[in-house]
């Protein structure tokens, strides 16, 4: 899968005056869930903070061209990686029932991204990682190093808002998160076919 392909093409046809992106904290972010042309973004924190809240460059962004949504990560304007398909959705599945304390939920889980430009469809080296009973985070690893961390309500909209538009790739029009994670299991869950899903 090319990066290049996320976001170009799809923003060519978007109103003036919209935005190409924009983060899970800014208000009204929702109304552009199933718009195509717009990124969905949210901005990591530094692990070791000179001053609370630091930010640490990194963001992931989840997009939603005409297939399966996509989750980037980036630090400035390099592109890390990307993971998308069935390794997307069972990360955002296992991930909700970390930070939703649901009984069956693992201490951690993760997801390793694809390189944007594969060679021989080699992975990256940095992977996304879920963890903490009591106060969940997500960090972005790189070999030894950590690129930044999300949580709290920042990683819960984040999550949520991709698990959302994990479901409108696979065609069906979740309204609500329940239904959205209905449908991203159901994927999982039957690996075969990982197409079109309907929840009834």
């Amino acid at each position: 899968m090319n990066s290049e392909t996320h976001g170009e093409g799809r923003r060519a046809g978007a109103e003036e005056g919209k935005p190409t992106s924009i983060d899970v904290m800014q208000p009204g972010f929702e109304e552009f869930l199933a718009d195509q042309t717009v990124d969905i973004t949210v901005k990591a924190e530094e692990l070791d903070p000179a001053d609370p809240g630091q930010l640490s460059g990194a963001s992931l962004t989840v997009s939603l061209p005409q297939e399966d949504a996509a989750v980037s990560v980036k630090v400035g304007c390099h592109n890390l990686g990307l993971v998308a398909g069935a390794p997307l959705l069972r990360f955002l599945a296992e991930s909700l029932a970390i930070i939703n304390r649901e009984p069956s939920a693992k201490k951690a889980c993760g997801a390793t991204l694809a390189d944007c430009q594969p060679i021989d469809g080699r992975l990256s080296i940095f992977r996304l990682q879920v963890a903490g009973e009591l106060a969940p985070t997500l960090t972005i690893v790189g070999g030894q190093h950590v690129f930044g961390i999300i949580r709290g309500e920042a990683l819960r909209r984040f999550l949520e808002a991709a698990t959302l538009r994990a479901a409108f790739g696979k065609q069906v029009a979740a309204t609500d998160l329940a239904t959205a994670v209905s449908v991203i299991r159901a994927c999982f869950n039957a690996p075969q076919d990982l197409g079109e899903v309907r929840v009834v």
